[in-house]
């Protein structure tokens, strides 16, 4: 048993060289630091300046999934409520790209509409913008232009002035 928890520890710290973020690192010594010298949580929340919770959290996460524990990850969903698959968005940004592609301006809330009418129901337009933002659509504007400019007039007013 003291072998096993001797060898633990040793990973444990062979691990930490390894890590680079600091909220690993900090993850790591809330299990180092209860394992090697017996620590209560509350001392340990003080040492790491951590919260009670967090530190808790810590160690329970190590005892589901021992050394993949700290893995570095972001917390919280990945990119953004998901109404749609991946798939589907890119489908239905294709079928308004090639409207805009025809000289039309589109807006937010016409990929909205697009949205809600696929989707039946109704969408948030900051919903909207993760969308577009996760396929990497941005917001630029064109320059605006007259259907019936004459380039050839404009240039020559740019030369004269």
């Amino acid at each position: 048993m003291a072998t096993e928890q001797a060898q633990e520890i040793e990973q444990l710290e062979l691990l930490g060289k390894q890590l680079k973020g600091k909220r690993e690192y900090k993850r790591l010594q809330s299990v180092v630091l209860k394992a090697k010298q017996g620590k209560g949580a509350e001392e340990i929340a003080d040492l790491l300046q951590l919260n009670v919770r967090t530190v808790y959290k810590h160690q329970e996460r190590y005892r589901k999934e021992c050394l993949s524990a700290f893995d570095s990850r972001k917390p919280g969903p990945p990119s953004g409520p998901r109404l749609m698959s991946r798939e589907e968005e890119e489908a239905l940004l294709k079928a308004l790209e090639d409207r805009a592609g025809e000289g039309q301006l589109l807006t937010g809330s016409q990929v909205k509409q697009a949205c809600e009418e696929k989707l039946e129901k109704p969408v948030a337009l900051s919903t909207v913008y993760l969308i577009l933002h996760r396929n990497a659509w941005s917001k630029q504007r064109p320059r605006p232009r007259h259907p019936q400019g004459d380039e050839e007039a404009k240039t020559t007013f740019k030369k004269i002035r």
